[in-house]
């Protein structure tokens, strides 16, 4: 079941916001996620090294804080620097 401001976000990006701005105009923090679970279930099974494809610089930021490596496309479409 997705929440309903999730469906109101994604109302807004097919409106042309992109997610930070959709999440301000709901009264949202630019990503109300917290990401100490997810981090902790990758330490759980041993993963260092992740692709992330999210234009979040939070998300980028605690996984780097928590000794992640995660990988970025250098641009849209060409291959990950790790």
């Amino acid at each position: 079941m997705v929440p309903w401001p999730k469906l109101q976000a994604y109302a807004l990006q097919n409106k042309g916001l992109d997610t930070i701005q959709a999440n301000h105009a709901l009264g949202f923090n630019a990503d109300c996620g917290d990401f100490g679970l997810p981090i902790a279930i990758l330490h759980d099974l041993k993963i260092s090294k992740v692709r992330l494809l999210s234009n979040n610089p939070e998300k980028y930021r605690a996984l780097v804080a928590h000794a992640q490596r995660p990988c970025l496309p250098e641009r849209p479409g060409t291959d990950l620097r790790c």
